[in-house]
């Protein structure tokens, strides 16, 4: 350590270089919206790795462009400086996909749906079907059921379905 940098006393500044906690706040935010970051050390400032987001000065963090950003909080006086960083993910509102599957299924008949878009959820509108968390529909009575598959994030929810 210089010897300049050291603990306020006697009327001199605070000149020494804190470790702080982090960066604290959320790690998404959708495109269009805002966010709030903090640090507990006052007296830094923010920047970011790309154009994904903009944030000002109080740490305003808005989604610009879907994808991942690295935010920095740099303190920095006569004794150097010292930074936090976090990780942002930009999402948007999902895409449910294209769901695919038979027109038809036959009572106690096993048959299987599938998406274009991974990490859904799958649900029918009545008893006439049901089916399990792959995709899997089996017909339990006459009738006609709409199968749904829905994608859901911080963002949205997004859903597409099969009659």
């Amino acid at each position: 350590m210089r010897p300049h940098c050291s603990k306020a006393g006697a009327g001199l500044a605070d000149t020494t270089l804190r470790v702080r906690n982090g960066i604290t706040g959320g790690s998404e935010v959708c495109v269009g919206s805002t966010m709030t970051l903090a640090d507990a050390t006052t007296g830094g400032s923010w920047s970011k790795s790309n154009a994904n987001v903009n944030i000002n000065t109080s740490g305003v963090v808005t989604g610009v462009t879907v994808g991942l950003v690295t935010i920095s909080y740099t303190k920095t006086n006569i004794c150097g400086s010292t930074s936090s960083t976090k990780t942002v993910n930009v999402l948007t509102i999902p895409v449910a996909g294209t769901i695919s599957g038979p027109d038809t299924i036959c009572i106690n008949e096993f048959n299987p749906f599938t998406s274009t878009v991974p990490g859904g959820g799958w649900s029918t509108s009545s008893a006439v079907a049901l089916v399990d968390t792959t995709g899997v529909v089996t017909g339990h009575h006459v009738g006609t059921a709409t199968v749904t598959y829905m994608v859901t994030n911080i963002c949205g929810s997004a859903y597409t379905t099969a009659t």
